[in-house]
């Protein structure tokens, strides 16, 4: 039974997708539209009198997306102005990158349940909820949809070097680039992979530097001409945090990588016990199961033995690199939390690698209740995480119809002309 877990695990991701999209969809048909919604949209519009607007620099940012912009004219013209449509795209390409993510498990070497668990995590947590919660964030979900792609591309590159492959890699590349320039890590990203993945040597050292650099020529070439009234303009008017900011933005990556895991925003016994009690239940099984199963050395041994360190050292740089585009941007990543889509593949390699080496030693020294029991509880976070992004989404709704803001409103109402008029 626990094969299919190993050998089939786009199989049962898939199934657990039609979980999340039967629990999240439904909450998305009274949409509210917000301010960036109109903005978004009110390009997608143009760019049906002057298919050339989807370049133009996009007002109050500076930055130009013009991949993401022609995608989103298409969703306009099948969906018009109803927002499942909308959420529906921004779920499957959530789940393509959950499966992308398992494959990059595979090709770093995790094994056993490692992969599966890599996508699962990515799928239902919660810690980057405000890509899932507005239509107009499906722009870092598309870029990282290509980002992945790329990176996918890049490890067959590596493997069986030819030009065909890495043209594919490039092309993958300047389509996440043309999306969203969180896409300006990939460089970084290949070179780590090719240091991972080749054996110290020549070809290793081909690699680095013959076409890595190629790919950063790449990134200088697409990314200059987009963002370069952007460049300027931040010069000029954006804030920026500084070093002696770091301990506070650290402080909170920590938080909203583990709290989806311990304390969750949302917890099903809250009609049972008082919230601070029932949001630390995860936590209290995961304590118990540790207690449990664990209070023997060779267990702990066999444990440690079991953690795959390459796996989990790579996806610690994995976080570092894709971090780094927003280390000095002002907001904690509390309020924030859309910056951590691509550095959460990176934890989410790392928890599986832990979780895998849990159940292989529960399997080995406790079998069959250890991992019901720790099954359950994993089962159980993951609902949970659901359950909270669910939650972000109505808590903003609430918060949008109960104490509207004036652009707020005018945002819906200026989305509505959109569709019902043509009159941007």
């Amino acid at each position: 039974m626990t094969k299919i877990f190993e050998t089939r695990p786009s199989l049962l991701l898939g199934v657990a997708f039609l979980f999340f999209l039967g629990y999240l969809l439904p909450l998305t048909q009274n949409y509210p539209y917000y301010p960036d919604d109109y903005i978004v949209f009110k390009r997608a519009h143009e760019i049906s009198s002057n298919p050339f607007q989807a370049w133009a620099p996009v007002p109050r940012y500076d930055r130009r997306h013009p991949l993401f912009f022609y995608t989103l004219f298409l969703e306009k013209s099948v969906f018009g102005f109803h927002s499942t449509g909308y959420f529906f795209i921004l779920f499957l390409f959530h789940f393509f990158n959950s499966l992308l993510v398992v494959r990059l498990c595979q090709s770093l070497g995790g094994k056993g349940f490692a992969p599966f668990l890599s996508g699962l995590f990515f799928l239902f947590s919660s810690t980057s909820y405000q890509n899932l919660i507005f239509i107009q964030a499906s722009i870092r979900v598309f870029c990282i949809f290509w980002f992945l792609l790329a990176t996918t591309s890049w490890v067959k590159f590596l493997l069986r070097p030819n030009v065909s492959q890495l043209l594919k890699t490039i092309a993958f590349q300047t389509a996440a680039l043309l999306t969203m320039e969180d896409a300006c890590v990939f460089p970084l990203i290949a070179a780590l992979l090719a240091w991972r993945i080749l054996p110290a040597g020549n070809e290793r050292a081909k690699i680095l530097f013959r076409w890595v650099p190629v790919l950063f020529l790449v990134d200088l070439a697409v990314l200059l001409p987009l963002l370069q009234s952007f460049f300027f303009s931040s010069l000029v008017t954006k804030k920026f945090s500084t070093v002696f900011d770091l301990p506070e933005k650290l402080a909170s990556l920590v938080k909203m990588f583990l709290q989806p895991l311990i304390v969750p925003e949302k917890d099903f016994l809250l009609a049972l016990f008082p919230k601070t009690i029932s949001r630390l239940a995860p936590a209290f099984l995961i304590f118990v199961f540790i207690v449990i199963f664990y209070r023997r050395k060779e267990r702990i041994k066999y444990f440690t033995r079991q953690i795959p360190r390459q796996l989990i050292f790579t996806s610690l740089v994995w976080i570092a690199v894709a971090l780094s585009p927003f280390l000095f941007q002002p907001l904690t990543f509390e309020h924030a939390s859309r910056y951590l889509y691509l550095p959460m593949v990176g934890f989410n390699l790392i928890l599986a690698g832990g979780i895998n080496a849990a159940i292989e030693t529960v399997r080995t020294f406790v079998a069959r209740k250890g991992l019901i029991f720790l099954g359950a509880t994993i089962a159980y976070i993951l609902m949970l995480n659901l359950a909270s992004i669910g939650h972000h989404y109505e808590r903003y709704r609430k918060d949008a119809e109960g104490n509207p803001d004036p652009n707020e409103v005018r945002a819906y109402e200026r989305v509505s002309r959109v569709f019902e008029t043509g009159k941007a």
